[in-house]
């Protein structure tokens, strides 16, 4: 059972930097596809937490598909902090 939780928390870590790559590739995309300036296009791509998404990007769909993204790769980064968690207490 323990190796089942070591197995799912490690899995977790890497689903959770697997999806914070595809959603900044899903910005980089944003800011191409987003008609604005060079300066709201690099905002888009570059703000940190996706600020720029949500100040520039007007496309209801888009913004929908990326807080879905965002929660659920909280899910799993949260699963991945407890397996970090674990380690340091030594459990």
């Amino acid at each position: 059972m323990f190796e089942i939780m070591v197995f799912v928390l490690i899995s977790a870590f890497y689903v959770s930097l697997a999806i914070a790559v595809i959603m900044l590739a899903f910005r980089i995309f944003l800011s191409i596809t987003t008609e604005g300036n060079w300066k709201e296009k690099l905002m888009i791509a570059l703000l940190p937490l996706g600020f720029g998404v949500f100040l520039f990007v007007k496309n209801d769909k888009w913004l929908k598909v990326y807080r879905i993204a965002i929660i659920v790769l909280f899910v799993f980064a949260f699963l991945a902090s407890l397996f970090l968690f674990h380690r340091e207490l030594g459990l």
